[in-house]
């Protein structure tokens, strides 16, 4: 194992490294999405809400073999793998682009996002490898400068020479793309060319791939350049072409033209493997050389925040009164907790006329019923509470002639009258023995087409004689 900067993160080099998401991670893949390795777009990724982590998993594109069915073929290198945890933030668009790996074997196209393409040399049979395409991840734009992340790709086959032997001495295959790309090997025999230097070499310097020297009397390859790389053209009176190189952070070179000589040609050397690049936010870096033969692809690992516990069911605490006349009427005070808004009070099998004041409070119109004992409950869309038992009576004489004295007193207690309607405040009002007042209505921008009460005096639970005006303010939206 060893470890080396890149993009100003420290990066640990593995062979064979692998990675397994947590138990509760959730994965996204994003594959090529191109026809034949030379062609594709941009893909995005939103990021969840919830999610401030991410872990990206690259893989840059390989790159082609050279061509030709009158010799053998060099390989193309293979392309990296980059994993790195980045920060993210909930709702942001990063674009991913994948690589494709370059056709290869007598096409001579670069793979796309960044591979290098190569011509065919004077021996149409003896075309070199296009490099492969890097694969990254931008932030903020769509731009080169805007790559957080990057897989290199390998570089392209070179071409074999055409000597006194025809099936003499060839180019070898790509490097490998890595953290500062692997240089092509140079091509065999006498006049074999140099292959191209990889992206960010030496030493891992951020600077593009060198160019491979030149065979005997051909040309030497062209250096790489930041994202994007172009292989060296052979000519005419050239029997090897030189591979491209693979596209990165910076591109790998193209190696360099076998020898134009008949009879002491060399293979061309093989291009240059393009580097790979974490930000400098990133963590836990790893990049594996020459990790992947084929197409590119990015695998986002992350984990959901957990999900918010569900409410509680209601419960009842206390009542602030135990019986009522059968006819009902009056008001009672329910504490207790998980009044959400909808929550119902229920008399036996009677819905009562209920208003939530908060959470932990509401207020009940009590409904008639028949005399004996019957199970209060509260109910929403939560569950429904342990009953609490409410004894219904009948009133014996006094009490009937209490009820019609006028000045019983005390047998209108408020309820809660905001957020209703007027037609709904007036029927909880005569529930409750009191009657609707002054009605004062205001309009708002904003609000209820409808008007509903948002003010009322006295306040709810205030307890009035029998018959008792309760005040109240509206409010609806203005037309």
């Amino acid at each position: 194992m060893r470890k080396r900067w890149i993009g100003g993160a420290c990066a640990t080099v593995v062979a064979g490294f692998g990675w397994t998401a947590g138990a509760h991670a959730e994965t996204v893949t994003f594959a090529y999405n191109g026809t034949d390795g030379a062609d594709g777009t941009p893909q995005v990724w939103v990021v969840p809400a919830g999610v401030t982590t991410a872990t990206f998993d690259l893989f840059g594109a390989a790159g082609g073999a050279s061509g030709g069915p009158a010799f053998d073929h060099a390989p193309g290198g293979a392309g990296a793998r980059l994993t790195a945890t980045l920060p993210v933030t909930p709702g942001e668009t990063l674009t991913i682009t994948v690589g494709g790996a370059a056709p290869g074997l007598g096409d001579g196209r670069g793979g796309f996002n960044g591979g290098g393409a190569s011509s065919a040399s004077g021996n149409v049979f003896n075309t070199a490898g296009g490099g492969g395409g890097a694969t990254d991840v931008r932030r903020g734009g769509t731009s080169l400068g805007d790559r957080i992340l990057v897989a290199g790709g390998g570089g392209g086959g070179g071409s074999y020479g055409h000597g006194a032997d025809p099936s003499g001495t060839g180019g070898a295959a790509g490097g490998a793309g890595g953290p500062s790309g692997g240089p092509g090997a140079s091509g065999s025999a006498a006049n074999g060319a140099a292959g191209g230097g990889g992206g960010g070499q030496p030493a891992g310097a951020a600077t593009p791939g060198a160019g491979g020297a030149a065979g005997a009397g051909s040309f030497a390859g062209l250096a790489g350049l930041f994202g994007s790389l172009v292989g060296a053209d052979g000519d005419s009176d050239v029997w090897g072409a030189g591979g491209a190189g693979g596209g990165g952070w910076f591109g790998g070179g193209s190696g360099g033209t076998g020898g134009s000589d008949f009879s002491v040609s060399g293979g061309a050397g093989g291009g240059g493997g393009g580097s790979s690049h974490a930000d400098a936010t990133a963590t836990g870096v790893q990049v594996t050389e020459g990790a992947n033969a084929g197409h590119g692809s990015v695998v986002i690992t992350f984990t959901p925040p957990p999900a918010p516990p569900a409410p509680p069911a209601p419960v009842i605490a206390t009542v602030d009164r135990a019986q009522s006349p059968t006819a009902g009427g009056g008001v009672v005070t329910i504490t207790g907790g998980g009044f959400a808004e909808g929550t119902v009070a229920r008399f036996g099998d009677v819905v009562a006329p209920t208003t939530v004041l908060r959470y932990d409070r509401l207020q009940a119109v009590v409904p008639p019923h028949a005399a004996g004992v019957v199970a209060l409950t509260v109910r929403n869309a939560l569950g429904t509470s342990a009953p609490v038992m409410f004894t219904y009576v009948e009133p014996g004489p006094s009490e009937a002639g209490e009820r019609a004295t006028p000045d019983a007193g005390r047998a209108c207690v408020v309820p809660g009258l905001r957020g209703r309607s007027v037609a709904g405040a007036r029927r909880m009002l005569a529930g409750a023995g009191c009657r609707l007042g002054h009605v004062r209505r205001t309009t708002a921008r904003r609000g209820a087409r409808r008007a509903r009460v948002i003010a009322q005096a006295p306040r709810a639970g205030t307890s009035l004689e029998a018959g008792a005006a309760v005040d109240v303010t509206t409010r609806r939206r203005a037309r």
